[in-house]
């Protein structure tokens, strides 16, 4: 493995547990779903907030692990730096 490719590794994992950390849920439990991040960007071009939507595919246990997921399994974040680990 590179030593880019082991970069990119670590900057998932610290995005992975910081979404995992604000959705309340476990890492391991992040990891067994499927999920897409994007972000809410006004005409200023200024993010806003991340939306995730996670796919029907995802196991509805960890789902209902979420406060705030809505019924198309989607939650919005507040902008957070989601690699930001601390």
């Amino acid at each position: 493995m590179s030593l880019q490719d082991e970069m990119a590794d670590q900057e998932s994992e610290k995005f992975e547990r910081k979404l995992a950390e604000l959705l309340g849920v476990s890492y391991d439990e992040l990891l067994i779903t499927e999920y897409e991040v994007t972000d809410n960007i006004g005409n200023d071009d200024v993010v806003y907030e991340h939306i995730v939507r996670f796919t029907e595919d995802s196991p509805r246990s960890v789902l209902e692990k979420i406060i705030g997921l809505n019924e198309r399994n989607e939650i919005t974040l507040p902008i957070v730096d989601l690699a930001d680990e601390e």
